[in-house]
Order: C-alpha cells, then sequence, then structure tokens
C-alpha cells in the first residue's frame, strides 16, 4: 500500500511539473502575442519564466510599462493611417465578385479599423485595473493554499482555446490572400476580425482563472466536516479555513467587477462589429443559394468567418455561464456546511455570516452593463441577425431589377 501511495504521488509530481513547463512556455508566447497587436500594455515579471525550474504557483506580478502605452499610441495611429489608406487607395479596387461588397466592403472596413483604433487606447486608460486583478490572483492563491483540503482545480482549457483561435484566424488570413491576392485587401479586412477575436480570447482566459477558483472553493467547502477532509477534529484549524476561504471569495468577487469595468467597452465595440459582419456574410451565401449560383471561395470564407465568430461567442458564454453557476453554488455549500457543524455553535455563528454575505457577493458580466454575457447573449445575437437577415432577404427577392 505504502509503494502504491509513494508511486501515485510521484506520478502527481511528475504531471504538476510538465503541468507548470507547459504553462510558463504558455504564459510567455501568450503575452508576447498580446504585446505584438496592443492587448498587453503592461509587462510581467519574466523571471519566473525564463529560470528552469518548477514554478511553485502560476502566478506573475503585472507592472504598468510606458513603453507598452506608447507603443499602444503608436498601433492607434497606425490604425488611424490605415483606415484613410483603405478610403483613399483600396476603395477604387473591385474586393470582390459579388457587386454589393463592392459598395460595402471598404466603407465597412474603414468603420472597423477605427473601432478597433480605440481598443489599444482603451487598454492604455484602464490597465490599471487589470494589472490589480493579476496581482491579486497571488493573494487569492496564498490565502486558499493555507486551507488543508485547498486544491486548484487542473484545466487545459486555456491552452485548448488559445490554439484553435490561433488556427482559425490563421486560416483566415492565408485563404483571404489566396482569394485576393492582394496585401492591403487582406490587411483591410483582417485586421478588424484578428484584434477583435482576441479581444474575447483574452477575456475568456482571464474569465477562466477566475472560475478555477470558484470551482476549487466549492470543492474546498465540500470537503470539510467529511471523510475526506484533511483537517483534524480542530475548531481552530476549522475556522482559520473559513476566515480564508470568505478572504479568498470576496477578492474573486472584486475581481470579476474589476474586469467586467476593464473589458466594458472594448467588447460592447466588438459585439457590434461581429453581429454586422456575421450579418452580412449571412446575407452572401443565402443569395448565393437563391440565385443557384456556384459557390466560390469567397463563400467559403464568408462560412469560416461564420464558424469563428460561433467558436467565440460559444467560448465566452460557456465559461462565462460556468463561473456563474459556481458562484450561485457557494451558498448552497455553506447550508449544508451548517449542518455537519450543527452541534459547535462558534463555527455555526461564522457561517451563517458567510451565507448572509453570500447574497451580496454575487457576479455578472455585461459589455457595459448593456449586453450580458452569459447564455442570452447568444439568444440576442441570433434573435437580432435573424429578424435583420429576414429583412435583407426579402427586400432582395422582391427587389424590381432581381
Amino acid at each position: 500500500m505504502e509503494r502504491i501511495n509513494l508511486n501515485k504521488l510521484k506520478k502527481n509530481s511528475n504531471y504538476n511539473k510538465v503541468d507548470s513547463v507547459y504553462y510558463k512556455y504558455f504564459t510567455f508566447i501568450h503575452q508576447i502575442f498580446l504585446k505584438a497587436i496592443g492587448l498587453s500594455p503592461w509587462t510581467i515579471d519574466t523571471s519566473g519564466i525564463c529560470k528552469n525550474q518548477r514554478l511553485k504557483n502560476h502566478n506573475f506580478e503585472c507592472y504598468f510599462s510606458r513603453a507598452g502605452s506608447c507603443y499602444n499610441v503608436l498601433l492607434f495611429i497606425t490604425y488611424i493611417c490605415f483606415g484613410i489608406f483603405i478610403v483613399l487607395n483600396i476603395s477604387s479596387t473591385k474586393i470582390d465578385s459579388r457587386p454589393i461588397l463592392d459598395a460595402v466592403a471598404v466603407k465597412l472596413s474603414f468603420i472597423a479599423t477605427l473601432c478597433i483604433s480605440l481598443i489599444p487606447l482603451i487598454y492604455i486608460f484602464q490597465q490599471k485595473l487589470i494589472i490589480s486583478v493579476n496581482r491579486r490572483f497571488k493573494n487569492v492563491d496564498q490565502k486558499l493554499n493555507k486551507c488543508a483540503d485547498y486544491k486548484m482545480a487542473n484545466d487545459n482549457t486555456n491552452y485548448f482555446i488559445f490554439t484553435i483561435n490561433l488556427a482559425i484566424t490563421s486560416c483566415l488570413i492565408i485563404m483571404r490572400e489566396i482569394y485576393y491576392m492582394s496585401v492591403e485587401i487582406v490587411f483591410a479586412i483582417s485586421i478588424p476580425y484578428f484584434i477583435s477575436s482576441w479581444v474575447i480570447i483574452q477575456y475568456a482566459i482571464l474569465i477562466n482563472m477566475l472560475k478555477k477558483r470558484f470551482k476549487s472553493i466549492n470543492m474546498t467547502i465540500s470537503k470539510l466536516g467529511t471523510m475526506e477532509s484533511k483537517i483534524p477534529l480542530s475548531r481552530y484549524s476549522v475556522l482559520n479555513d473559513i476566515s480564508s476561504i470568505k478572504y479568498a471569495y470576496v477578492e474573486l468577487c472584486e475581481m470579476c467587477d474589476d474586469a467586467t469595468d476593464f473589458y466594458g467597452l472594448p467588447l460592447l465595440i466588438v459585439i457590434i462589429m461581429f453581429a454586422i459582419r456575421t450579418l452580412l456574410n449571412l446575407y452572401y451565401i443565402i443569395i448565393a443559394l437563391i440565385d443557384k449560383q456556384k459557390i466560390d471561395t469567397g463563400e467559403y470564407l464568408s462560412g469560416l468567418f461564420i464558424l469563428g465568430s460561433i467558436f467565440l461567442f460559444i467560448t465566452l458564454t460557456t465559461v462565462v455561464t460556468q463561473l456563474i453557476k459556481q458562484n450561485r453554488k457557494t451558498a448552497r455549500m455553506v447550508n449544508s456546511l451548517m449542518d455537519r457543524y450543527s452541534m459547535d455553535d462558534k463555527i455555526v455563528k461564522k457561517l451563517s455570516k458567510f451565507s448572509n454575505d453570500l447574497w451580496h457577493l454575487t457576479v455578472e458580466f455585461t459589455a457595459c452593463g448593456i449586453i450580458p454575457l452569459d447564455r442570452t447573449l447568444l439568444a440576442v445575437i441570433t434573435g437580432t441577425i435573424a429578424t435583420y437577415l429576414v429583412i435583407a432577404v426579402q427586400f432582395r427577392v422582391s427587389s424590381p431589377s432581381n
């Protein structure tokens, strides 16, 4: 039995070591990539990444960066100049074999580029919020690690969504280059989608990190007072763990609020932009099918864009919904814990206070308080696109010129 336990511990240790190595490289690549496109004006302490050693935790210090802020300002100026270039030069170029796209694509690309140019500036002015969120992960983990039953749940979701979105955006750019045979046109169409998609992925990764902590807290609470708990029958140990859990829980709720404030306006811009582009791409596909035209590469590009949009919004709404579920689940877990310690008045009193506070420790994610980011978002976008799509197709079919 002892040999089996030793082998199991060794296996877990090796897994954690490999997991920390993956996390180091993922963090390094993720940070460099986002900084290059203007979505990470802050800097992180890379000393733990560069050293060839196992990480004790998955936290890296973030700092305000003047160089990163200046770089974002240059990106803003570059996007504005590129938007003007689109209007002056590309407007005279035939962009697509579909006539309506010649009239719409240039204007849409210009407006989208101007909207996207605001995002690097928003990141500069609001970066203190996200720096605070990243730093508070360390405090939360330190408190939770003091709990005997706490264990961070292993989750490879962030690696998965980062890789999938990188593959989709790369395929779109390559296919557009083959189809349009023009670097200017490819950049004009691709930059707004490229930046917007990574705003959503960056936010989804952050929410998933928060969700992992909420889930681990609930798992810790579920073990207290059971045979699975490592805590001896000591009132002092239980009270300390409850205090640590409550502190971490309050911090996590405040971090959720700060993250919502930071990403609110960028997400509002991104959601509106994606809705308009998805509506137009669906319109082109439906008209091509109605007119019984041969499906060309342009329609396949539209289909890939729609699939990419579906992936992004399903990913975002899924992690948001899962976090909200974990947040609501905590109240039930605390109430069940009160039943286990019903004979100890001091613990029951502390748990009762925690349970009452949970009524005010709820989280919600919205884009500027206008659009909810849970599964309701899918219903809102689908209903809006379907309504305007029906109107546009009916107008096209009933048009005298048709």
